[in-house]
């Protein structure tokens, strides 16, 4: 899942010998530490200045304080509860409570079903011709599975899951581009400054697919596709691949 784990590794690969790859390796050693953190203790700990840390968030794609504290918060929550499976340990917990757990996830999924957006995003995708599916971690899998499942609808796409290829991507104008979002957390868009990316494109439109019922800039986003299900670590991802195959399906039926 995209996270701020993933945001300092490809900075610190990316930045050597400067106060903002310090700023980056000391957050990243001390991230279960920083919980709530507030900038005047990030500060003190990296031994920098209060507007050093600003621009800091700046340069990794963040508007400030306030979203890298909600990163690293969402990041210990989730590392927290990795091995926690609705309340079971999951070194205790049998195979068949397991699968029970999973047709739970998707009985929610049915319920808050989104199929007009699908039928929507199904519109845009046999309209384009220059597709382009992001993620990073879990979120790679569906990306990957819906390109491969769309192939065969004659629909050709490209997958872009290396957070540097992906800025990348946004430094260079891209028109008439469809581009989809894979993010169960909603929170991709914060690393770079895609609403001035967006603003120079004819034509492009941007689609997130999330199980976050309040993602971040949801403002610059064309289409939301949201599963609202309980998002917990272990069994999220099987309703977000479902809805990969929901969409195939509608752009099957639409061809």
């Amino acid at each position: 899942m995209e996270d701020i784990h993933t945001i300092l590794i490809s900075f610190i690969d990316n930045e050597t010998n400067t106060t903002d790859s310090h700023i980056a390796k000391t957050i990243f050693n001390q991230l279960n530490q920083l919980e709530n953190t507030s900038i005047e203790e990030l500060s003190s700990l990296c031994n920098v200045s209060k507007s050093a840390i600003s621009r800091f968030c700046k340069k990794i794609g963040l508007e400030g304080m306030f979203e890298l504290r909600y990163l690293i918060n969402k990041f210990i929550h989730r590392r927290r509860d990795k091995f926690s499976i609705e309340g079971y340990d999951a070194k205790l917990i049998s195979h068949q409570d397991y699968i029970d757990l999973q047709l739970k996830e998707l009985g929610s999924f049915k319920q808050h079903y989104q199929e007009a957006q699908v039928h929507r995003l199904a519109k845009y995708l046999c309209q384009y011709q220059k597709i382009v599916l992001m993620g990073n971690l879990q979120s790679t899998t569906p990306a990957i599975l819906l390109q491969a499942t769309l192939l065969q609808l004659d629909i050709v796409t490209q997958v872009i899951t290396s957070p540097q290829k992906q800025k990348e991507f946004f430094e260079i104008p891209q028109e008439n581009c469809l581009i989809l979002i894979f993010s169960l957390s909603g929170i991709l868009l914060t690393r770079y400054n895609y609403k001035q990316f967006l603003q120079k494109q004819a034509g492009t439109k941007l689609v997130l697919l999330t199980n976050n019922e309040t993602p971040l800039h949801k403002e610059l986003y064309d289409l939301i596709i949201q599963l609202r299900t309980k998002n917990d670590y272990s069994t999220d991802h099987v309703p977000f691949i479902l809805l990969t195959n929901l969409i195939a399906l509608a752009c099957y039926q639409r061809k």
